[in-house]
């Protein structure tokens, strides 16, 4: 998701040099479909570390806050051809995996020091 949305931005340069990716490949349509469809199956994947690590409120709010976010920015980038949205879901995929990475550990910082007390 993150690599077609750059990708998108500039799929005519990777057309021009021969380069097949999917903007170039598949067109604009089906690389926005994809990414709506990876941004779904992403926001369930990083929820199920919540109850499976048992992890507390904070990640789980967390988790599903960012991820409605990255669902949303796919969503109105399938239905617009601004570029602004292309670079929106680039910048906000890498924001995304370091706040989420950084939940966890948040998470796991406040109710370890919340055990000891």
């Amino acid at each position: 998701m993150h690599f077609w949305a750059l990708s998108l931005r500039y799929a005519d340069d990777y057309r021009a040099a021969g380069v097949p990716m999917l903007p170039v490949t598949d067109g604009r349509s089906e690389t926005t479909r994809r990414m709506l469809r990876y941004a779904v199956a992403v926001a369930a994947t990083s929820i199920a570390p919540g109850p499976v690590a048992r992890l507390g409120v904070l990640y789980d709010a967390l988790a599903v806050g960012l991820s409605a976010m990255v669902v949303v920015d796919a969503a109105k980038l399938r239905r617009t051809r601004a570029p602004a949205a292309e670079l929106r879901v680039f910048k906000r995929s890498n924001v995304y995996l370091a706040a989420l990475f950084a939940a966890m550990a948040a998470d796991v910082l406040v109710r370890s020091s919340v055990g000891r007390t």
